[in-house]
């Protein structure tokens, strides 16, 4: 389970399928801003608030205020970063709305490309994952496809 921000006096947990907008009123200031400041923290809150429904008030202001605070610390960073990569990557399409397998790839790839954090095993076992996953996708829409053609 993920914390969606990463500083311990801001546990809200990011694993439920849809969020109660309330929740995130407690996470704003006096001036109405959010108290999310780092890249991380803003990237967990961007990905949440797009977990709710069309017409939530406060989730359309996380949304707008993560977005514009993403598109700033973006252009600071150095594009060759990891994180920068998930930001520009999570501000074409949040991650709540992006297809699993897709996603999975994308992540294997990441990970293959950080040294620093690459454990061989994992690594393994995600691939291996990967492909199973592809192949019962391949299998069902072969399934699929020769019903349809009788």
């Amino acid at each position: 389970m993920k914390l969606l921000f990463s500083d311990s006096k801001l546990p809200i947990f990011c694993y439920i399928r849809y969020l109660f907008p309330d929740v995130f009123a407690r996470f704003k200031n006096e001036e109405g801003g959010f108290l999310a400041d780092n890249p991380e923290d803003l990237l967990s809150l961007y990905n949440a608030a797009h977990m709710g429904t069309h017409g939530e008030t406060i989730l359309d202001e996380a949304i707008v205020f993560t977005r514009r605070r993403l598109e700033t610390t973006l252009r600071d960073m150095e594009e060759s970063s990891l994180l920068a990569r998930e930001i520009k990557s999570v501000l074409e399409i949040p991650l709540p709305r992006r297809v699993r397998i897709y996603e999975s790839k994308h992540y294997i790839s990441a990970y293959e490309q950080d040294d620093a954090t690459v454990h061989e095993t994992v690594l393994q076992l995600a691939k291996l994952n990967s492909n199973i996953m592809q192949l019962h996708h391949q299998h069902d829409l072969e399934i699929i496809t020769r019903s349809s053609n009788c």
